[in-house]
C-alpha cells in the first residue's frame, strides 16, 4: 500500500495584505527575510524532479501540490504560468492534485483562465463578515480587505458554477472571541461556499490560555450546530464531516480518514522544512542555518529521516495516557502534531485542543442518537476538504 505526499510550495514569500495574526510574516519565524521574494522556474523545476524521484522510489499512491505563500498571485500572471510549466503539472507518474491558497484580492477573469488551464483547486482565506474580517485581515495601510476578497470570490464562484474550476473552498481560522454562527452563515449564505474548513489556531501547550480553550469550544460547537441544522449533504465542513463519518462508522478499529500524508514544505529558495503549523511553536526549526536539506542535495527518504517523526523526536512513539481510554482516539490520534508539544515538559502530549474537540464529538454523539436513522435513509455524507 502506497503513501500520500503533500508538497507545500512557497511560490511567493511576499503578500499584498498584512494580517496581524499571520504566522509567516508576523510570527516568531523570520526566515522569509533570507529568501527570494518569488520562486524562479529553475527552483520549480527542481521541485518537479524531487517529486518524480519520490514517486519512483518511495511507493507513493497520491501527491498533493499546494501553491502557497505569502500570496501566490503576487508572482504575477506571466511568471505564474512559467512556474506552473516548470512544475510539470499533469506529468507526475501518480495521481496528483494541485491546489492554491489565496486571499482572492487579485483574482480577475485572466487569473481564472490560468487556474483553469492547470486544473488548480482554489482555497480562499476568510475570517467572516466584514466587521470580523477587516479587523485583522488588513492591507499595508491598515485598511479592510473584505470587499476586495468578496469580489474575487464572486468571480471564482461563477467560474466554479460553470465548470471552469474543479473545486472552490474556504478556510477560516477559529477565533475564540467570535460568533461562529455569524461566520458560518456568512460563508455559506452570503459568499456561497459549500466546501469549508475551520482551522484551529497554531498553538501548543505553552501558548494557549484556558479562557481561549473555552472560546474555541464555543466556536466549534456553534458552527457545528449551524451545519447540523442545515442538514445539507452538499455542504462539506472540515473537521465536522470527517468526525460525523467516524461517529457513524461500525469499524472504528479500521478507521483511517487522515491518510497520514507526509507534508514537505519548500521555501522559495528550495530549502525544505516540516509543516508550517510548527512555525509558531518551534520557530528555530526554520532558521536558515538549520535548513540543511534542499531540493538538490536530498531525497524524500532524507526528509523522512530528519522530519518524518516531526521536527523533534518522539512524536511517532508518543502515546498520551488520556487517549487510551478515549473513544475518539482512533480518529484524532492525539491531535495535529503542531498542537501536541509541551515545551515546559519537553515532550509530546495530547492536543492542547483536546477538550474543545471532545465537546464536538459529544454533540455528534447526541445528534446521531436522535437523528441518524432518519438521516441515513436520506443521504450519504460526502467527503472533501478545503485546500490548505
Amino acid at each position: 500500500m502506497g503513501s500520500a505526499l503533500e508538497i507545500v510550495v512557497k511560490v511567493s514569500e511576499v503578500c499584498n495584505i498584512n494580517c496581524s495574526y499571520c504566522y509567516f510574516f508576523n510570527g516568531p519565524d523570520r526566515s522569509f527575510q533570507a529568501h527570494p521574494r518569488h520562486m524562479n522556474p529553475l527552483t520549480a523545476g527542481a521541485v518537479a524532479d524531487y517529486v518524480r524521484r519520490a514517486a519512483e522510489v518511495d511507493d507513493l499512491n497520491s501527491i498533493r501540490l499546494v501553491l502557497h505563500g505569502g500570496e501566490p498571485l503576487m508572482l504575477g500572471k506571466r511568471k505564474f504560468v512559467e512556474l506552473c510549466d516548470a512544475l510539470g503539472i499533469g506529468s507526475y507518474p501518480v495521481p496528483t492534485a494541485v491546489a492554491l491558497q489565496t486571499n482572492a484580492m487579485l483574482v480577475d477573469e485572466e487569473w481564472i483562465e490560468i487556474l483553469a488551464k492547470f486544473g488548480i483547486d482554489v482555497g480562499v482565506s476568510v475570517d467572516g463578515p466584514p466587521d470580523y474580517h477587516d479587523e485583522f485581515r488588513v492591507d499595508h495601510r491598515g485598511g479592510g480587505t473584505h470587499a476586495q476578497t468578496a469580489a474575487g470570490i464572486g468571480l471564482l464562484r461563477d467560474a466554479h458554477a460553470r465548470g471552469d474550476l474543479r473545486s472552490l473552498g474556504v478556510i477560516c481560522v477559529v477565533n475564540p472571541n467570535r460568533d461562529a454562527r455569524r461566520i458560518y452563515r456568512h460563508l455559506v449564505d452570503d459568499l456561497g461556499f459549500r466546501l469549508l474548513a475551520f482551522n484551529l489556531p497554531d498553538a501548543d501547550w505553552s501558548t494557549v490560555a484556558q479562557e481561549d480553550l473555552a472560546g474555541v469550544g464555543r466556536f466549534l460547537c456553534g458552527a457545528l450546530d449551524e451545519w447540523l441544522a442545515d442538514d445539507d449533504p452538499s455542504i462539506v465542513v472540515r473537521p465536522f464531516t470527517e468526525m460525523l463519518a467516524f461517529a457513524r462508522s461500525s469499524d472504528a478499529d479500521g478507521w483511517d480518514n487522515r491518510a497520514d500524508a507526509l507534508i514537505v514544505g519548500v521555501s522559495s529558495d528550495g530549502t525544505l522544512a516540516p509543516d508550517d503549523s510548527f512555525r509558531m511553536t518551534l520557530p528555530s526549526v526554520f532558521l536558515p542555518e538549520n535548513g540543511k536539506l534542499t531540493l538538490w542535495n536530498s531525497g524524500l527518504s532524507d526528509f523522512k529521516e530528519a522530519y518524518g517523526d516531526g521536527p523533534l523526536p518522539g512524536l511517532g512513539q508518543s502515546d498520551p495516557a488520556v487517549c487510551r481510554s478515549c473513544d475518539w482516539a482512533k480518529h484524532c490520534r492525539g491531535g495535529e502534531a503542531g498542537h501536541r508539544y509541551s515545551p515546559a515538559e519537553g515532550k509530546w502530549r495530547e492536543s492542547v485542543y483536546c477538550e474543545p474537540l471532545k465537546q464536538v464529538h459529544g454533540m455528534l454523539d447526541g445528534y446521531l442518537a436522535e437523528h441518524w436513522d432518519e438521516r441515513r435513509r436520506r443521504e450519504t455524507v460526502a467527503f472533501g476538504v478545503a485546500s490548505a
